[in-house]
């Protein structure tokens, strides 16, 4: 996966934001990319950090499934080299994920829908708080990679 974007460019409302100019990348957009590799991939058992140009990462990941993942995310990135690109490679075939043309307020109602169902009945859901968890140790651990090398 790679994520390269700006905060910087005209009219992005995340310029100002005190906490993606201190967090970066890692934890600005990091999550996004681990909210798709984890499914697929599985529970991360390794991860290694490198820092790049700015506030660029560089993650490997290895998973309890045996595969690997490769992410590189980065919020500073100048206008030649911003991209999305999300492709998994299996011994198969290889998959891309496309560019969605659905509106953002349809993700926002299925979002708000099982928000409410949470208030209704017992239910569970695949990105729950144990996900969230999940996402955070590995983010904490590629912090932690990036600090000890």
């Amino acid at each position: 996966m790679r994520l390269h974007a700006s905060i910087y460019e005209p009219g992005n409302p995340y310029g100002s934001s005190p906490w993606r100019q201190e967090h970066g990348a890692l934890w600005g957009i990091g999550p996004h990319a681990l909210s798709v590799l984890l499914p697929v991939l599985g529970t991360v058992t390794e991860v290694r950090a490198v820092r790049g140009r700015d506030d660029e990462v560089e993650l490997i990941t290895k998973h309890d499934s045996g595969a690997i993942g490769s992410i590189s995310v980065s919020l500073t990135s100048p206008p030649k080299d911003r991209s999305s690109e999300w492709t998994i490679f299996g011994s198969e075939e290889t998959f891309a994920l496309p560019d969605s043309d659905e509106p953002p307020v349809i993700a926002y109602r299925n979002m708000i829908d099982d928000l409410l169902a949470v208030r209704t009945a017992p239910w569970s859901h695949p990105c729950d708080v144990h996900f969230g968890r999940a996402v955070s140790h590995v983010l904490a651990d590629a912090e932690r990679s990036l600090r000890t090398g």
